[in-house]
């Protein structure tokens, strides 16, 4: 249970990373944690859109209090940031429980078109085209019969997954990845393609646990698992023409 008690002023979570904005996070993290604090107050509010990287962030604020014996409580979370904490079972451990606005995305549908509809774009990840490709995408989603809160998972598979090419297939700024979507009432098929080096996604079935991260204080390896959880399948190929080709499956109730 959290610790009670005066609590330390709330320090906000940035949305942009590896700048000055996280520098004064940690800053401002390392000024609080020096006065013993029962309890860290992290504001949360200017994560509407939550990435691996942002869950890394926090997770790491939580080891450096769990060593100090300060507890961790998040303030302001949007219903997007609660369900990617709950995929990853760690909701619990930051003291944030979900709430009815939660509950009321996963089923505000907001769209009333097409119960079929095709997509396709291409984006260069190392030249910073994911995020407007992200949005691209999310824009096509929105005119759909989809579910709110699945259309942000599926925000955050794509930016996750391209994301994750283009740290591990070696691909330089000049490379795209081409991307489809194949959207049918209750399905999208999403397909990533890649001309890098072999690189297969699906080969590393290591799990995240919670509580084994915990104890072993593993601070990386989100994103693909938080994937896994938020989709039905996930497959991979090496074309005949030498590029790689990522599938992914995810389904919901209508």
């Amino acid at each position: 249970m959290p610790s009670t008690g005066k609590l330390a002023a709330a320090i906000p979570v940035p949305w942009e990373l590896g700048g000055r904005a996280e520098e004064q996070f940690e800053k401002h993290l390392s000024a609080a944690l020096e006065t013993g604090p029962p309890t860290v107050v992290l504001d949360c509010a200017e994560l509407q859109l939550t990435t691996s990287q942002h869950v890394e962030l926090l997770w790491r604020a939580r080891l450096r209090c769990q060593r100090g014996a300060t507890d961790v409580r998040l303030q302001n979370p949007s219903p997007g940031l609660l369900r990617v904490l709950t995929v990853l079972d760690l909701a619990d451990l930051f003291h944030c429980a979900p709430s009815p606005a939660a509950d009321e995305a996963d089923e505000s549908i907001t769209g009333v078109g097409p119960a079929r509809a095709k997509y396709h774009d291409s984006f260069r990840p190392m030249a910073g085209e994911t995020a407007p490709a992200a949005e691209r995408f999310e824009a096509f989603l929105v005119p759909l019969p989809v579910p709110e809160m699945t259309r942000f998972e599926l925000r955050t598979i794509f930016y996750e997954i391209a994301s994750n090419i283009s740290q591990h297939a070696g691909i330089d700024k000049d490379t795209p990845i081409a991307f489809w979507a194949e959207f049918k009432l209750g399905r999208i098929v999403m397909v990533f393609s890649d001309s890098g080096r072999e690189y297969d996604p699906t080969a590393a079935t290591v799990d995240f646990d919670a509580r084994t991260a915990a104890k072993q204080r593993r601070v990386r390896g989100f994103g693909l698992p938080m994937v896994r959880r938020m989709t039905d399948t996930m497959s991979y190929i090496r074309g005949a023409d030498g590029r790689n080709i990522l599938t992914i499956v995810k389904t919901w109730s209508v």
